[in-house]
């Protein structure tokens, strides 16, 4: 590679876009990539998967690296990540290493197949039973033939302790299996064919959604991957086949054993085929179930129409998603409940239609912001506790089918309905559907949704014109860059960005409305389309929404003395009638006093706006004898803490009376990060 182009050269274009300088990046360092996901996940398959997602994460995210030269180790946490996401949904079935790479099918009988597979075990084994450094090194040696250099720069350690622990890898394997395991490793390199890099590199040419590249969290992005709704379809096919055994029907252990071994195993391969072929993507699902199930092949989506997998999946990742949604929502009430109370003595300059209005304080706004949230959570509980799992119905919701399966006994199909209900953690079922749950439950889920958006907007809003007040600001990354041109501006980026999911979802749960209006009948199928894209995307907007809103309440940064500053420029206005009633008291003239009070008012009025200077209207008051107040007795009137009535009292009084015992009651759900990933 002495003629490459340089990493760094081949870095800076790609994070201007340029994909073909991302696929040089891809196709020089694949290698390294998958030996590292190897050394951490330990299947090369698995392997393979995770070094793609992590190159694609890298491509999205490549402007968030600051220096070109720390490509390598950033790479490295990237793979790092993504095989963290990737083991903890690993099918635990798959306990051992993969077949190898590239074999012939034809060219091995059994004995030789199974030869294979204990060399393929062995070798992996003692690659895995290397110390984790060692193992590290080892594997990114031979798998790809990069230099200790390179291995050092990726790893971020010197090139002394790269042949350390390569000698002593090395060591280690020869002791147990000479030359085997470094052909085995180096044979299994993506290098080798064209495929990883061709892969990548269409996936970087196709549309990604924002939401699960830059925005939303990895836990709501997992939801509603199609990962998840797959393995669902295959666990609610499980359970019902439970449950139909239970009650009787010719259902084998055997069989739901098979069934249950492979709920994780897709070959989504051979589903994008048959879809292809037959036009219909749940029989697609049912045929590949029964490849890796044979012996379960007859009796999986027994009774069912495709509603029962797609509608039950669609109200238990609604379901799920609402629960996440909820922990997000009690965040951000504690984040502004702790600031709240924290500034609840501060006072500020009220406003109603932006004009300057009475006083309060900055907790007291603040409050303002948390009840709206609050009305957010009584919302997400209320729905949660009345959705409903559509259960077993059947084509038209008659349960006919199942009817027939148990020889007309009704109450056995009530049974069923009850027990896949609450084998899929619901407490609640609809007694009556058409061949879909009613679509007006994802109206009211949007509708809680957008409420949540809309509460945030407000939030992110109010933020907005207190920082340009340069009252209280949002927070700001020590290396964040407001502005490529103006150098010294601080934007409110969070907000600005809660500001405009929030716009999204609100306009986004206005569809389920229309979807739900005009279904005919028991149903029709222009909700499909509809539904899998605006279900899905209002809950991702949503979690981004609440990770932003989260990070920005728990990050608030008050700027007390110019928002004193501020009051006291409009508090002289607003003081008159105290300064009215203490001169009468001294025993003037009230209606005379009032009079001289509004011309003076008049006058440090026009010489604020018209001539830009500062408010003289206690000093003129202070020069008119008829007031018979001097400028200390004046300036004493104008203690901004008796201008915010109650504010501080009704700030501890709903924080405790009404936030407070919200908080304690579920301390399970606080404590969610809300780092922001762009």
């Amino acid at each position: 590679m002495q003629n490459a182009e340089p990493l760094t050269d081949l870095v800076e274009r790609a994070r201007r876009g340029d994909v073909e300088a991302f696929g040089a990046i891809v196709g020089r360092y694949q290698d390294m990539a998958v030996a590292y996901a190897y050394t951490r996940l330990g299947r090369f398959h698995d392997a393979e998967d995770a070094a793609q997602d992590a190159f694609i994460d890298a491509f999205v995210k490549l402007a968030s690296l600051r220096e070109p030269e720390a490509f390598l180790p950033w790479l490295r946490s990237v793979i790092r990540t993504r095989c963290q996401r990737l083991a903890r949904r690993a099918d635990a079935a798959r306990s051992a290493p993969d077949t190898p790479v590239d074999r012939p099918d034809t060219a091995a009988g059994p004995g030789e197949a199974a030869e294979d597979r204990q060399l393929t075990f062995t070798v992996a084994a003692a690659v895995q039973a290397l110390p984790e450094s060692e193992r590290v090194v080892t594997t990114l040696f031979h798998i790809g033939g990069h230099s200790q250099r390179e291995i050092g720069h990726f790893l971020s350690v010197p090139v002394a302790t790269v042949k350390n622990r390569l000698r002593a890898g090395r060591g280690r394997l020869r002791a147990r299996l000479s030359d085997i395991a470094r052909e085995y490793i180096h044979e299994r390199r993506p290098s080798r064919s064209a495929a990883f890099r061709e892969h990548t590199m269409d996936v970087l040419r196709e549309y990604q959604s924002p939401l699960t590249e830059r925005y939303a969290s990895p836990e709501m992005s997992e939801l509603f991957s199609p990962h998840f709704r797959y393995t669902t379809y295959r666990r609610l096919w499980v359970a019902l086949a439970e449950s139909e055994q239970e009650l009787g029907l010719d259902i084998t252990a055997e069989q739901i054993a098979e069934m249950r071994e492979h709920v994780e195993n897709i070959d989504y391969e051979y589903v994008a085929r048959k879809e292809r072929e037959i036009r219909h993507d749940v029989m697609a699902h049912i045929h590949a179930y029964g490849e890796v199930a044979p012996k379960a092949r007859a009796i999986i989506h027994l009774g069912a129409t495709s509603a029962y997998v797609g509608d039950n999946t669609d109200l238990i990742q609604m379901r799920d998603g609402l629960q996440l949604l909820r922990g997000g929502l009690l965040n951000v009430v504690a984040g502004l409940a702790e600031f709240a109370r924290r500034t609840r003595d501060i006072p500020t300059l009220g406003f109603t239609h932006f004009q300057p209005a009475q006083p309060t304080t900055v907790g007291k706004r603040a409050c303002l912001w948390l009840q709206e949230f609050l009305l957010d959570w009584e919302d997400i509980n209320y729905r949660l506790g009345r959705l409903a799992f559509r259960g077993v119905k059947g084509t038209t919701g008659t349960q006919a089918s199942f009817l027939d399966l148990f020889d007309g006994d009704a109450d056995k199909v009530d049974r069923l309905d009850g027990l896949v209900t609450a084998k899929m953690g619901f407490d609640r079922v609809f007694a009556v559907t058409g061949q879909t749950y009613p679509r007006k439950v994802d109206a009211q889920v949007g509708s809680v949704l957008a409420g949540i958006a809309e509460s945030a907007h407000k939030f992110s809003n109010d933020i907005r014109l207190l920082q340009q007040l340069k009252e209280v600001e949002e927070p700001f990354g020590s290396a964040q860059v407001g502005s490529s041109a103006m150098p010294y501006k601080q934007n409110p980026m969070r907000s600005e960005r809660i500001a405009s999911l929030a716009r999204y979802v609100m306009t986004t749960a206005q569809s389920p409305y229309f979807t739900a209006a005009t279904q005919w009948f028991e149903r029709t199928l222009d909700d499909s389309a509809n539904k899998r894209i605006s279900v899905p995307e209002m809950f991702l907007a949503t979690d981004a929404i609440l990770i932003l809103a989260q990070n920005v309440a728990h990050g608030l940064v008050v700027h007390e003395k110019m928002a004193r500053k501020r009051l006291m420029e409009e508090l002289p206005f607003m003081a008159s009638e105290t300064i009215l009633m203490e001169a009468v008291k001294r025993g003037g003239d009230r209606q005379d006093l009032h009079e001289r009070i509004r011309g003076h008012a008049l006058l440090a009025g026009s010489r604020v706006k018209d001539e830009g200077l500062d408010n003289d209207l206690m000093a003129r008051i202070a020069a008119d004898e008829a007031f018979g107040l001097d400028a200390g007795a004046l300036q004493a009137m104008l203690d901004p803490t008796r201008f915010v009535g109650r504010a501080p009292d009704q700030v501890v009084k709903f924080l405790d009376r009404d936030v407070q015992p919200i908080l304690d009651s579920h301390a399970d759900l606080l404590g969610r990060d809300a780092l922001l990933r762009v």
